[in-house]
């Protein structure tokens, strides 16, 4: 939700997705990701906030940062600095394939 965050705040990610399905998630890419050809996110939620639980949400607001839950994808919590887009994507499309991309978010050190 913020353009600029510290290294270890936590990131607030909000989305609105017109056509919700249960196996939507959220992840967090570097901003030179192809978006119609993504790999594994660096860290990545299902829309309903976990990792672990599945159903549809068509709008809400996914926080990542420490303690649960745990979003780790290739890497773990905290982010490092740098400059990093927020992305919807589907778990059934192979390779996944950006539903909705953030504008670019930046963390400092």
């Amino acid at each position: 939700d913020e353009t600029c965050y510290v290294k270890g705040e936590d990131i607030t990610v909000s989305f609105t997705n017109a056509y919700p399905y249960e196996d939507d998630w959220v992840g967090i890419y570097t901003t030179d990701v192809n978006p119609e050809y993504l790999g594994e996110p660096m860290l990545w939620l299902w829309t309903c906030g976990t990792q672990h639980c599945k159903s549809s949400r068509s709008s809400g607001s996914l926080v990542f940062g420490y303690g649960d839950p745990v979003e780790d994808g290739s890497t773990s919590w905290p982010l490092d600095a740098g400059t990093y887009i927020a992305i919807i994507a589907r778990n059934g499309d192979s390779p996944y394939q950006a539903y909705a991309v953030s504008d670019e978010f930046t963390v400092v050190p």
